[in-house]
């Protein structure tokens, strides 16, 4: 990837839609987890910037910040056992996950200036669900610039999602998470609480159906890179 300020904004650009390469991820630079930090900590602060009850490190974005350190942890460990290309590190990932922070923004409209209780509910839905999308379709863009196959994908992608979904739906913080994810407000309560419920629902059932397909997936890939080494 090219260096500098702007080349390290093009380069965000280039995530954002899916133009990115195997050997831009290897050209990594400071400046990219620079901007992408700086991108993460701009839509952490317009997450909370009108909700009267956020705390000061919300307002001040350090939570998504301290977000975006342990969700590319849990993705580099989850998927670094699956990975045949060289340079899977956690600064990749680390690196890659920030960038992908921009369409957040999107949380910082003020929907609620033009609707009712119910209409800022759908709009905030709406934006919650385009978010969610764009981010998990470009981790699957990541993991097969990486090697991974469709199946790999999709497990190293589904059931680590699924695991946190249903560990947040256990410790009664998942009502929460929604809240702060889709910005709801009063009357969104109840919606942020639905949504909550259909997450563990997915969640569950992700693990279930996912979960033995990854521990398969792991345990082949052990066995494949065994018979490389006993081979050399």
């Amino acid at each position: 990837m090219r260096g500098g300020p702007v080349g390290a904004l093009k380069d965000i650009l280039r995530v954002l839609t899916f133009r990115v390469t195997l050997d831009d991820l290897r050209n990594l630079t400071p400046w990219h987890l620079g901007l992408g930090l700086v991108a993460t900590w701009i839509v952490g602060m317009g997450r909370w910037w009108d909700d009267p009850n956020a705390i000061v490190l919300q307002r001040f974005g350090v939570g998504s910040v301290v977000y975006v350190f342990v969700l590319s942890l849990m993705l580099w460990f989850d998927a670094k056992l699956l990975c045949r290309e060289e340079g899977f590190t956690y600064g990749v990932v680390l690196t890659y996950v920030t960038m992908t922070s921009p369409p957040a923004i999107l949380y910082a409209i003020p929907v609620e200036l033009w609707n009712d209780g119910s209409g800022t509910a759908i709009w905030n839905s709406t934006f919650l669900g385009v978010v969610a999308t764009w981010r998990v379709a470009m981790l699957v863009r990541f993991y097969r610039l990486f090697g991974l196959t469709r199946w790999e994908t999709l497990a190293a992608t589904g059931a680590p999602l699924s695991a946190l979904v249903l560990a947040l739906g256990c410790s009664g913080t998942a009502t929460a998470v929604a809240s702060s994810m889709g910005g709801y407000r009063d009357e969104g309560a109840r919606v942020a609480a639905e949504l909550a419920s259909m997450a563990m629902i997915v969640g569950f059932v992700g693990c279930v159906v996912l979960g033995p397909i990854y521990l398969f997936i792991v345990v082949r890939r052990k066995r494949e890179r065994d018979e490389d080494t006993w081979s050399d």
